[in-house]
């Protein structure tokens, strides 16, 4: 009996490997997400980076003021397996004393995205159905993405924050991927940048995976001043 239970776990172990060796997914869009809401004053706008783990995911953007507190953000995210641009815009609502709410929407392109794992062996077959031999350079993907997040500055210096985001995308092959994230952190106010760290989860489910894991992100914000 002992040893039929050692089978069956090895086994067990075996075929989960194999099936996230053979992944099958279209990318994020949006790869780590945003520190502490209403960070920046009217008519200010901003350079950010972003690294986030697992799988090694980082964010570059440029934000402009179009309105009082609203802003156009130009992203490039991307990790080993996507390269995505995207153009969106965030609009802060102030909620009164210490708290602020704002919301993000936007649309991105770029490639990447995984079919069997990007298996050249197109004999390979897997939970999406059979490789196809593509790489990360040769699936077109595109994709939207929604979120809000929520902040509480109780000192000049120092706040909190919680983000949560949806985003739904395609790939060249793969299947129809959601993903659904949320994180809590800090941001900090040190001379002119506003770093921050936050931590939470995301889930991402097709027809072929449902994968969850945690999140570690930092981030790092310059804001500039367009007008006064």
């Amino acid at each position: 009996m002992e040893r039929r239970t050692i089978v069956r776990v090895v086994g067990a172990f075996a075929l989960s490997t194999l099936g996230a060796c053979n992944a099958s997914y279209a990318p994020p869009i949006r790869a780590t997400h945003y520190g502490m809401p209403g960070r920046l004053s009217s008519g200010q706008g901003e350079v950010a980076i972003a690294a986030a783990g697992p799988h090694n995911r980082g964010s570059a953007s440029v934000a402009l003021p179009v309105a009082r507190r609203l802003t156009v953000e130009g992203t490039y995210d991307g990790a080993e397996n996507f390269h995505i641009g995207s153009l969106g815009l965030r609009g802060t609502i102030p909620l009164g004393g210490p708290w602020s709410l704002d919301l993000e929407g936007g649309l991105g392109a770029g490639v990447g995205g995984e079919r069997c794992g990007n298996n050249t062996d197109v004999t390979v077959t897997c939970a999406a159905g059979q490789a196809d031999g593509l790489g990360v350079f040769d699936r077109f993907a595109y994709g939207a993405y929604l979120g809000a997040g929520v902040g509480l500055r109780p000192w000049r210096y120092v706040g909190f924050f919680a983000r949560a985001r949806t985003q739904v995308s395609a790939a060249t092959g793969a299947p129809v991927t959601g993903w659904g994230s949320a994180v809590a952190g800090v941001e900090f106010r040190a001379g002119p940048v506003r770093p921050y760290l936050a931590g939470g989860a995301f889930v991402m489910t097709n027809s072929a995976h449902t994968e969850s894991n945690g999140i570690v992100e930092l981030g790092l914000s310059l804001p500039f001043t367009v007008w006064r």
